[in-house]
C-alpha cells in the first residue's frame, strides 16, 4: 500500500481452515519432477504388502507382484520461490531437531 508516495507492508494474520480433528496421514514416499519454472511435488504413503508363510514363500510371493501402489496423499506445484521457502522451513525445523537430539546425547 503506499501513501504520499512511501509503501509500507500490511501484514494481516492468516487462519487456517479446515477441522482439527482430520487424521493425520503418515507421509513416507515424496516425489517431485521439475517442469519449467514449476516444481511439482507428490507426497504418498506406501504400505508393505502383505505377505505370509515361511520367508521362503513370503520371498515367491514378494517376487509375484507387479507392483506397490502408493497411496497418493496429495499433489502440489510450487513456483521456485516458494520451494526455496519450503527447503527453508525444513532446514530450520530439521536443524533445531538435530540440536535438540544432540543435546539430549550430551545430558
Amino acid at each position: 500500500m503506499s501513501t504520499n508516495g512511501e509503501s509500507f507492508p500490511i501484514e494481516v494474520p492468516l487462519v487456517y481452515s479446515g477441522s482439527i480433528d482430520e487424521p493425520i496421514p503418515l507421509l513416507n514416499h515424496f516425489s517431485m519432477a521439475v517442469s519449467g519454472p514449476e516444481f511439482f511435488l507428490i507426497l504418498g504413503q506406501v504400505s508393505p504388502p502383505p505377505l505370509v508363510g515361511s520367508p521362503e514363500q513370503q520371498f515367491v510371493q514378494a517376487r509375484q507382484l507387479a507392483h506397490v501402489t502408493v497411496k497418493i496423499l496429495g499433489r502440489y506445484a510450487l513456483s521456485f520461490e516458494r520451494a526455496v521457502e519450503l527447503r527453508a522451513l525444513l532446514d530450520n525445523q530439521i536443524e533445531g531437531e538435530l540440536q535438540r537430539r544432540q543435546e539430549s546425547k550430551t545430558s
